[in-house]
């Protein structure tokens, strides 16, 4: 937890990373965020503020299930 005489973390106002706070002066606006690999950006809503940049960006990959191949009783695929 951050002390509060300390304010809110923001590293640079343009190009923002995971660990930024978003503040009320963000609010409307699109801000550029780098997760890691690439720049997104992400457009700033009132129930974001206060929060980090970091819990609206998602750095992995959804991964993808594939269908089973089904077999003929001839052993043939289809």
């Amino acid at each position: 937890m951050r002390s509060s005489w300390k304010g809110c973390f923001i590293k640079n106002k343009e190009r923002l990373n995971n660990s930024s706070t978003l503040l009320n002066t963000m609010l409307k606006k699109k801000v550029l965020v780098y997760d890691g690999k690439s720049t997104k950006s992400l457009l700033v809503e009132r129930r974001m503020i206060g929060l980090k940049v970091g819990e609206f960006i998602f750095t992995r990959k959804v991964g993808v299930t594939h269908k089973k191949k089904v077999i003929n009783k001839k052993g043939k695929k289809k």
